[in-house]
């Protein structure tokens, strides 16, 4: 079966064990509910939103999860582990790297950024982005972020089998900058179905590209002012949010509901 490492926001609500034990793993939130105690772990356990959805994208995929894991790029990166040996790693260990955020589209990014470009312009091994936003509305200009953020979304745009996007106006903003490989399909967390089988790239925007569901049951019905990205078709496909497109942006692979 496939592996895959799951970077950029964890699923892992757990307390990590401060010593550092080797083959030592922390412990989950205790049952003690005084406020002190939830007020601790509130704050321990980091951005809640976050943790939903790199929870729900290692739900994603059908996979061996035995050889699949969370790794933290800035992690290794603090560790010593230089670019080059942590892209040697993924491209030896996985045969997908998949990287999800929110909203990273924004101003004053660019030092993050460009250790992230640093791993992916090595890696030789198959990509997958999922959630990326904007933080705010942006000028529609390349100007608006700084240039490593900018170099990372072209890296993006030229490796990623897919390259999803959280809304329609995070996509046309990247369109507009000529990254078109992007694709509006929503937050990760509103995915109710797996991957069952990873495509290769499609080249021609006009073919099936994914093998998502790219919205949430409940909402099937609403519009595409909604920008919760494109809707569900009811017969296995996803259609394009974009007025007047309805052709399918994948079904291999794709599970029912």
């Amino acid at each position: 079966m496939t592996s895959v490492v799951i970077s950029g926001m964890t699923g892992d609500s757990y307390f990590r064990y401060a010593c550092q034990l080797p083959f030592s793993a922390g412990l989950p939130s205790s049952a003690d509910r005084r406020y002190k105690q939830l007020q601790r772990q509130f704050l321990l356990t980091g951005n809640k939103g976050n943790i939903i959805i790199g929870e729900a994208v290692g739900r994603l995929f059908d996979i061996d999860r035995a050889e699949s894991c969370y790794v933290k790029f800035f992690d290794l990166l603090q560790s010593g582990w230089s670019a080059d040996r942590i892209a040697s790693e993924l491209d030896q260990r996985f045969d997908h790297v998949v990287f999800v955020t929110a909203n990273a589209i924004r101003p004053h990014m660019g030092a993050d950024h460009r250790k992230v470009a640093e791993i992916v312009e090595r890696m030789k091994t198959n990509l997958i982005v999922l959630g990326i936003g904007m933080q705010q509305p942006l000028a529609h200009s390349h100007r608006a972020v700084d240039p490593d953020t900018l170099r990372l979304l072209h890296l993006f745009n030229e490796k990623a089998q897919v390259f999803g996007v959280r809304g329609a106006e995070t996509e046309d903003w990247l369109h507009r900058t000529k990254i078109d490989w992007a694709w509006a399909l929503g937050c990760p967390s509103l995915y109710p179905s797996t991957f069952t089988g990873l495509p290769p790239r499609i080249h021609s925007p006009t073919s099936s590209v994914t093998c998502l569901f790219l919205a949430h049951p409940s909402r099937q019905n609403l519009g595409h002012d909604e920008r919760i990205g494109p809707s569900y078709s009811g017969d296995g496909r996803a259609c394009s949010s974009r007025p007047g497109l309805a052709e399918p942006l994948g079904q291999h692979g794709l599970r029912k509901l």
